[in-house]
């Protein structure tokens, strides 16, 4: 019975090692998921931030349209001002209307469902869009947003410029 004994002692401690090595094990692996999760996690998340510090409706550029002011607030760069989404909802002739506008590089002229970057102020100097496509921290942009058709008189124009990663500035004015 002794010898019995003998390998049940051995046995037990074996399986309390093993049990241990197999749990430290797994909270390893688990740690080093998350740490991966957050590192992708961070690196898609974009820490620049966009606020639309004025706004203005005009009709001075041939038809609709809209004036923005446009400023990065965060710490990163903004690398292309031509990806950004400018969606416009407004009220016209009694029915709802709600615009995604396109990028076009040069828009001199009125060309309804586009905008374009009027210019872009950097430490006091004007820049064009070809020159400076991107937007640094504290820099800002003014946009030129052409609308399809006239909002009505009182109406709230509501206005969202959005990035590929979901930097969201949004504004709204009375026309």
């Amino acid at each position: 019975m002794a010898r019995g004994w003998k390998g049940v002692s051995t046995l037990i401690p074996g399986l309390v090692m093993t049990s241990l090595l197999i749990i430290v094990t797994a909270l390893l692996i688990a740690r080093m998921l998350d740490s991966i999760s957050l590192a992708v996690e961070q690196r898609r998340t974009p820490l620049y931030t966009m606020k639309i510090s004025w706004a203005n409706y005009t009709e001075i550029y041939g038809g609709p349209s809209l004036e923005l002011d446009i400023v990065n607030d965060g710490p990163e760069a903004l690398y292309d001002l031509g990806v950004l989404e400018v969606i416009v909802s407004y009220e016209s002739s009694g029915s709802r209307i709600a615009e995604i506008l396109k990028f076009k590089r040069e828009a001199s002229l009125w060309t309804p469902g586009y905008w374009s970057v009027e210019r872009i102020e950097v430490s006091g100097i004007t820049l064009t869009y070809e020159a400076h496509p991107y937007l640094r921290p504290g820099e800002r942009v003014l946009i030129k947003a052409y609308i399809s058709r006239q909002p009505s008189t009182g109406t709230l124009i509501s206005i969202a410029v959005i990035s590929p990663e979901a930097v969201k500035a949004e504004f709204s004015l009375a026309r």
